[in-house]
């Protein structure tokens, strides 16, 4: 049943200059306070000392998006406009942020003074404040001032057009890291706002790669704790650690990291929910520890292309999005030169993007099995549409396999796949981050991986496992004498040329 649009009845009273809002050391309404404790205040400070760009790296349950958004609450005073608090999915922002309370009890949206708050939308997750003072339309009972709103990474279709001026990214490391980089980065840049990634770290991953960046950046903050490092020591708290070590009899009822381990939680969990460690896998990784592997052993690396052996695709064609993987079989190894991927092109689009924006020889095009589906308006299949139409020839389908079966075959393979470390890095991202879901109830992995932006490119790997397990891989042969000297002909340097990158910004633009 649909969600039903519930806004809240417009209040036009006008703003009181002196309702408090938060740091303020004598409120009148207590419950939209923030009260930071020693270590919520580093970022707090930083974010006054006009740092825009902010990592926060802390334990589970630490406070992570109450921090967030008490730089949120001081920002919309400063500047009015529209300011994002994005979730991996809408479905988690609207359980943890919106209908989610913090540490105190307090919901969080009753973190924005009811006297300043204009109106609110549930069905959008937005709270609509009044214009405050100095800002534009201050004093018009009509007037509307700043937006929060909760948000979802899974929708990056809504992201994309609005101009947020403040963003928290939380719980980065489930994120599609390309909603940062190819979506918000861009408006923030053009219009001065600022950006928070918070999380607890689940591996090398994407969120590693940001916090390493930002440690060597002297233009962002950079805030790694752990449970060493936290004290309940806002004004009114007892100042004990936030999560005890070890046992403490004058407070039996708090669990400590000693009852952690007596009860059962692998220590790899608890290094890095409770230590903030990044070694180990992302939980739950189908793939993880391969790509872990294949780093360590030198298999992430500049892969050059051989321009003597034909290229292969493997797909994966979703609703709306489309992975691709291209790659050579060199002596036993399979060489994976480059990975493409895209929302809301049709086949059309990606048969340009391979015959018209590279230059390679093609083998085989490997497909899933839904490839071979009749659409009932269609009078041509897509096999003979892609084969006939776009010469994406020749094509070969795979068998519809079980999912067990084709994420054993493609870890069977793995330990001979070499990725080229730039060119592949989102593909190798979606990889890394392909994961069964933690049933907390069960206390179990649940038995199919998780649909989501990373299931896509680790689709497409598993189709392409899934063929050579088949046996449907083609034999690779060197270019014919009479082509080598046609092309030769053309440019005597075409040996040394990766069209890679002579292509410049299709490199990694997903073909656009």
């Amino acid at each position: 049943m649909a969600r039903t649009t519930r806004t809240k009845a417009l209040d036009h009273t006008p703003v009181d200059p002196n309702v408090p809002l938060p740091y303020d050391p004598n409120p009148k309404n207590p419950s939209h306070v923030f009260r930071p404790r020693s270590y919520q205040l580093k970022p707090l400070i930083a974010w006054e000392q006009g740092r825009k760009r902010l990592v926060l790296v802390y334990p589970r349950r630490h406070g992570k998006d109450i921090t967030a958004l008490a730089i949120t609450q001081k920002a919309l005073k400063r500047r009015a406009g529209l300011y994002w608090h994005i979730y991996p999915t809408k479905v988690r922002g609207r359980l943890s942020m919106w209908d989610g309370k913090d540490f105190d009890g307090i919901p969080f949206r009753a973190r924005f003074p009811k006297a300043l708050v204009k109106a609110e939308n549930d069905t959008e997750m937005q709270v609509i404040l009044k214009p405050l003072p100095g800002q534009y339309g201050y004093g018009d009972a009509n007037a509307e001032g700043s937006t929060w709103q909760v948000m979802g990474a899974d929708d990056p279709d809504s992201l994309s057009g609005p101009n947020p001026i403040g963003v928290i990214f939380s719980e980065y490391q489930l994120h599609d890291p390309r909603v940062w980089t190819k979506i918000i980065q861009p408006i923030l840049a053009e219009n001065g706002g600022w950006a928070i990634f918070d999380f607890t770290p689940e591996g090398e991953n994407h969120a590693y790669a940001l916090y390493e960046m930002a440690k060597r950046n002297p233009r962002w903050f950079c805030q790694l704790i752990t449970v060493k490092d936290t004290k309940r020591d806002a004004p009114g708290e007892d100042g004990l650690p936030v999560v005890p070590e070890e046992d403490d009899p004058l407070h039996p009822d708090r669990e400590s990291i000693a009852e952690m381990r007596r009860n059962g939680t692998p220590e790899e969990e608890i290094q890095s929910q409770q230590y903030c460690s990044f070694k180990g896998s992302v939980r739950g990784a189908v793939f993880g520890d391969l790509i872990t592997r294949a780093e360590a052993e030198g298999r992430v690396t500049f892969v050059p292309y051989e321009v003597t052996l034909p290229v292969g695709t493997a797909w994966d064609i979703g609703r709306d999005t489309t992975a691709i993987w291209l790659y050579q079989e060199v002596g036993d190894g399979i060489n994976f030169i480059e990975y493409i991927e895209g929302k809301g092109k049709d086949l059309s689009h990606w048969a340009h993007v391979l015959k018209e924006q590279r230059e390679y020889r093609y083998g085989e095009h490997l497909f899933p099995h839904d490839m071979a589906v009749t659409e009932w308006t269609a009078v041509k299949s897509r096999v003979e549409i892609a084969e006939q139409d776009y010469r994406l020839s020749p094509l070969y389908v795979a068998e519809k396999a079980g999912l067990d079966d084709s994420i054993e075959a493609t870890r069977r393979l793995f330990r001979r796949f070499r990725f080229d470390k730039e060119q592949c890095k989102d593909g190798l991202d979606a990889a890394r981050n392909y994961k069964f879901p933690w049933d907390e109830a069960k206390r179990a992995f649940g038995r199919e991986p998780i649909h989501d932006w990373a299931s896509h490119g680790a689709s497409a790997l598993r189709t392409f496992a899934g063929a050579y397990r088949a046996g449907r891989m083609r034999e690779e042969t060197e270019l014919r004498p009479e082509d080598r000297m046609a092309r030769m002909s053309y440019d005597p340097l075409v040996s040394l040329r990766d069209p890679r990158q002579e292509r410049g910004r299709y490199a990694r633009m997903g073909g656009r």
